[in-house]
């Protein structure tokens, strides 16, 4: 899986979003919606990737937007790490599960988000600009 770094400039004139997600048909689907809205899109498959990906390029990236659930390491922790590489970030996570207590917790530890997957083109939209602004 290309993260995007590795294959081309960023055009710093857009925003630029990482994408964590351990399947990869919603990489891709993320990825098309947002290359469409106009954002520098930088994918992951894993949380470790994200990490590494977060820790080198932390300056340039606008918004991590992440799965809750996913191998060997979960969105919660996930967000932990980031926090500990970089306390100044935007993250938006989405899940396919109803997770009201966990997500309560993480939007209290400074989440800006939460989405429920499948999420619309116009939700995801809203949650980015509301998240970027």
């Amino acid at each position: 899986m290309s993260n995007g770094f590795n294959h081309f400039e960023l055009d710093y004139n857009k925003k630029t979003i990482l994408i964590v997600d351990d399947e990869v048909v919603i990489l891709n689907l993320l990825k098309d919606i947002l290359d469409m809205l106009g954002y520098n899109v930088v994918l992951c498959i894993s949380p470790e990737e994200a990490l590494e990906v977060f820790s080198h390029y932390r300056k340039s990236i606008d918004l991590i937007i992440m799965d809750m659930m996913m191998p060997r390491m979960n969105g919660l922790q996930l967000y932990r790490k980031i926090c500990q590489v970089d306390s100044n970030n935007k993250v938006i996570l989405l899940s396919g599960y109803s997770m009201v207590q966990v997500t309560a917790q993480l939007l209290d530890e400074g989440v800006v988000g939460f989405m429920q997957k499948p999420v619309t083109i116009k939700k995801l939209e809203e949650a980015i600009q509301k998240a970027l602004s």
